[in-house]
């Protein structure tokens, strides 16, 4: 997935494939949307339309980009440093008045150097603050999510973990060429400082890519959900529960030709199904 420090470029190059399209004539054929961009003085776009969405852009004071974007319900901003990499996105939601018009998030992204993707990003909203890591490839590896008290004009750097009680957590691994290998989720208790539910879910892939991963789910250590691949269409699933009771499906071609449930790895039901 691009991650959004890409987007300042990708709505430049929007801009000028939309202007070619409604400069080819006054008049745009009926399925294609109307789009409308204004230019200042120095031949700088400073305003676009589409399909009922506004875009502004602008500089900052410290030689940056920012991006505006609404749709009459939402707006959100997009600030971009000198290197067009994102910094920080504010989304607003936007009432009949200005005072009635609210700051609902905001986050913020930091790099290490020049790194063209971020290492973390910090999120506040009203309630909750979330922490996400990246890796090299700009790939999510962690997200933390803590509950907060409602804070007003607090800024985000303020925010002690004291002040915060972790709520859940994801983390994801992956494979060399950026497929997930594994993902673990983290749910606190409330007041409490360790999980209360830990579910991990893992992917073993095979040579051939047309065939889906195995899929491997532990809750609490326990195992809970396998499935097996032969190919796309041909596998098995178990499920696991409580009491040494298991579930088995086997499928063939896109259908489920059987079922068992068993205890203690004895077969007690059994069903096959006609083609």
């Amino acid at each position: 997935m691009t991650h959004p420090s890409c987007l300042f470029k990708s709505w430049c190059v929007f801009l000028l494939v939309c202007a070619a399209v409604t400069s080819a004539g006054d008049t745009a054929p009926v399925d294609v949307p109307v789009a409308r961009h204004y230019r200042d003085g120095a031949e700088r776009f400073r305003l676009f339309t589409y399909e009922g969405e506004v875009f502004t852009a602008g500089e900052t004071a410290d030689g940056g980009t920012v991006l505006v974007n609404s749709d009459g319900l939402w707006t959100v901003r997009r600030f971009y440093d000198d290197a067009a990499r994102l910094v920080k996105r504010e989304l607003w939601s936007l009432g009949e008045t200005v005072a009635a018009t609210t700051l609902t998030t905001t986050e913020r992204f930091f790099y290490v150097a020049a790194a063209a993707t971020p290492a973390y990003s910090r999120l506040l909203s009203e309630t909750t603050f979330t922490e996400t890591e990246y890796d090299a490839a700009g790939r999510r590896t962690r997200v933390r999510v803590a509950r907060i008290e409602p804070h007003g004009e607090i800024d985000m750097d303020e925010l002690l973990p004291a002040r915060q009680v972790p709520e859940s957590s994801r983390s994801w691994r992956y494979t060399d060429d950026g497929a997930v290998l594994e993902q673990v989720y983290e749910q606190y208790a409330t007041d409490m400082r360790t999980p209360l539910f830990v579910r991990r879910e893992t992917y073993d892939y095979h040579a051939a890519t047309d065939v889906p991963p195995d899929y491997t789910c532990y809750e609490d250590g326990e195992l809970r959900i396998r499935t097996l691949y032969q190919t796309k269409d041909d596998y098995e699933t178990t499920v696991y529960f409580d009491g040494g009771y298991t579930v088995a499906e086997t499928y063939a071609r896109g259908k489920k030709v059987s079922d068992a449930i068993m205890l203690q790895g004895r077969i007690i039901q059994h069903h096959d199904y006609a083609e």
